[in-house]
């Protein structure tokens, strides 16, 4: 059995070289891993308890370190910061010159559009016009729907891809009468909007325009069936030729009831039994016509009658007396020099500038082989008597 003493000096030897192996590990840091320490929440881990790691990293950015206290920072703070700054270093230096993302699109936006931009956009801005025109004859008669024009909804889904189809043709073809469009229908799309005067006037005067369209078009042809169904079933009054629609037969009516409340102002002839009683002299009238062109003219009052309203609400006062004149035919009677001699007219005209411009649109104006239909209006004839 060994004597105590040997036992004693063997745990103190023993207890020396263990602490001579911290001494060691601590004093060279890279090879504590080698020895079982890791790193835990900044302190070296091992025999002999948790021992904090001081490393000296200088002065903070943007403070002052005291001088001879070095800043305690954990290892795995260390080497986090410097996985920082490696990712930096293989990160490429952004150019200082080099613009950046929002830049560039900053400077596109702001470069001249070039010319198949500028075209693309007129073809857009032209078929929308195009569409709130047939929106417009699609319209009711009877209730304010003018919000509803504004947003196609006149129009059934059909119809309207029907159309758009058959106008953006005619546009990416350039098709004068259709790429024309944009400065016309803008001068008066606001007072339609805000007038429902303005709103019905132009919208017999687009439907009448539309009508007299499809007699240049075969029936069964795609544009003509589109047009159709804007206008919806055709009411034929006498069978002709030519034809005389209904629309025709109104358009005398509303002639006939407007003048008479110019002429007295506290009455009106308006009422269900009159315009039936209207209809059936103006049968009586188309029947008897001395010659087709006469019948013609009369076929052709819906579009008289509502160029006659679209430029009576663009008139100044002073005009608007001249053109129930002249539509009226009493300015014979006031401006007759003698009895015995022709009878002097107004000197004023039921079209407009504007009203040439939309004649001379759109499908009732394609036909080059004959006339142009705002000649034939700038020559109108007067309304039946």
């Amino acid at each position: 059995m060994p004597d105590r003493p040997t036992a004693s000096l063997r745990a103190t030897k023993l207890s020396l070289a263990l602490t001579a192996l911290i001494l060691a590990a601590l004093q060279n840091p890279a090879l504590s891993a080698d020895w079982g320490y890791d790193d835990m929440d900044g302190h070296a881990t091992g025999p002999g308890g948790a021992i904090p790691t001081k490393i000296d990293k200088g002065p903070k950015s943007g403070k002052t370190a005291k001088a001879g206290r070095p800043t305690t920072v954990s290892r795995g703070a260390a080497e986090t910061e410097g996985l920082k700054n490696d990712a930096k270093l293989a990160s490429p230096a952004k150019n200082p010159a080099e613009p950046d993302e929002t830049s560039l699109r900053q400077e596109e936006a702001q470069k001249p559009p070039s010319p198949a931009e500028i075209a693309a956009r007129k073809k857009v801005e032209n078929l929308k016009n195009w569409m709130e025109i047939y929106a417009l004859a699609a319209s009711s008669a009877t209730e304010d729907d003018r919000n509803q024009v504004l947003d196609l909804a006149t129009l059934t889904p059909d119809t309207r891809k029907k159309l758009e189809k058959i106008t953006f043709e005619k546009l990416d073809q350039n098709v004068a009468q259709y790429t024309a469009v944009t400065p016309v229908w803008q001068s008066m799309r606001k007072k339609i909007s805000e007038d429902i005067d303005y709103k019905e006037s132009y919208r017999l005067l687009f439907r009448s325009l539309l009508r007299h369209a499809l007699s240049r078009l075969e029936p069964t042809a795609p544009e003509a069936e589109a047009i159709q169904e804007v206008l919806g079933p055709a009411r034929i009054a006498e069978i002709g030729p030519p034809v005389l629609t209904e629309d025709a037969i109104n358009a005398y009516s509303d002639m006939t009831v407007f003048l008479y409340q110019k002429r007295h102002p506290d009455h009106t002839v308006e009422g269900d039994d009159n315009r039936q009683l209207f209809a059936e002299v103006i049968r009586q009238k188309y029947n008897d016509a001395p010659n087709p062109a006469a019948k013609k003219a009369m076929c052709n009052f819906d579009v008289t009658w509502a160029s006659f309203r679209c430029r009576y609400l663009d008139a100044p006062p002073a005009e608007r007396e001249k053109l129930i004149a002249t539509i009226d035919g009493s300015a014979a009677d006031k401006t007759s020099p003698a009895k015995n001699q022709t009878p002097a007219r107004p000197n004023i005209s039921l079209t407009s500038p504007k009203l040439l411009k939309i004649f001379a649109l759109g499908p009732w104006a394609e036909d080059s082989k004959t006339s142009p239909l705002a000649v034939k209006m700038s020559q109108m004839s007067e309304p039946t008597k």
